[in-house]
């Protein structure tokens, strides 16, 4: 079954994902055979957006923000 979202299925691709949130501020990527991932990161006051990759679509995310 395909998720869909903002009129579109899902999983998003990186290209998607960094046309929409721009350049991340951390990145790094490792690839094992065929097979290869990436983590975007953006920080910014006391937030931070993470995402991994497979293969270039997103496989999973997390938001963190710090309390005041």
């Amino acid at each position: 079954m395909t998720k869909r979202c903002a009129g579109r299925s899902l999983p998003w691709r990186r290209e998607e994902v960094g046309a929409i949130l721009g350049e991340p501020t951390e990145s790094s990527g490792m690839s094992f055979g065929a097979l290869s991932g990436d983590t975007w990161v953006w920080k910014t006051k006391g937030t931070t957006i993470a995402i991994q990759f497979l293969g270039g679509k997103v496989l999973a995310k997390q938001l963190n923000r710090q309390a005041h």
